[in-house]
């Protein structure tokens, strides 16, 4: 099974994370050269049947494919379990410091959701080792802070990824995209 593939069974698919917006974005200047070229006369008699160019079109089929390769395999190693894995458990360590209690847990708990994609609300207390009364705080507080989600009040935990740690779990997504000054269009 690929990386992508366990991803989407476990509930994290990436939906609205891969675009191939952002490899053309990445490559903007040989975008527009490759589809200008596209559009060009034939280039000789040896350059296809119509009024295009077929070499010019081949070249931005080659790019547009290379281009499309090289998002796929950006994503694999952003979605991929174990260095996911690792950037949750960084996320608790360094960065939810605004947490008083129950980071720790919190932080087991999320790491287990982004192994296994959704898991009983009873398994909380053994991941933690707590009781089942604190169990259900854990619960509580990672439900409001939107570290896991669920289908219904009673429903399984899910590994759920809030606007406010996108950055810390997918690290450099749309960082280095380039940005239009005002005014101009895109």
């Amino acid at each position: 099974m690929s990386v992508l593939s366990k991803q989407a069974h476990h509930g994290i698919a990436g939906h609205g994370l891969w675009t191939l917006s952002r490899g053309l974005a990445r490559h903007r200047q040989r975008y527009y050269a490759c589809l200008e070229a596209a559009d060009q006369g034939r280039r000789g008699d040896l350059d296809g049947r119509g009024n295009l160019s077929d070499a010019a079109l081949a070249d931005f089929c080659v790019f547009f494919l290379e281009t499309m390769l090289d998002q796929v395999q950006f994503m694999s190693g952003l979605l991929g379990l174990p260095a996911l894995r690792t950037r949750v458990e960084r996320y608790f360590q360094f960065q939810a410091l605004h947490l008083e209690r129950y980071r720790e847990e919190l932080m087991r708990v999320a790491r287990t959701l982004v192994d296994e994609g959704e898991i009983p609300r009873a398994r909380v207390q053994e991941i933690t080792g707590k009781a089942a009364t604190v169990s259900v705080e854990i619960i509580k507080l990672g439900l409001e802070h939107g570290y896991f989600e669920t289908p219904s009040p009673k429903g399984p935990l899910r590994v759920a990824f809030p606007a406010k740690i996108h950055e810390f779990y997918f690290p450099q997504l749309f960082l280095d995209l380039p940005v239009e000054p005002a005014g101009r269009a895109a």
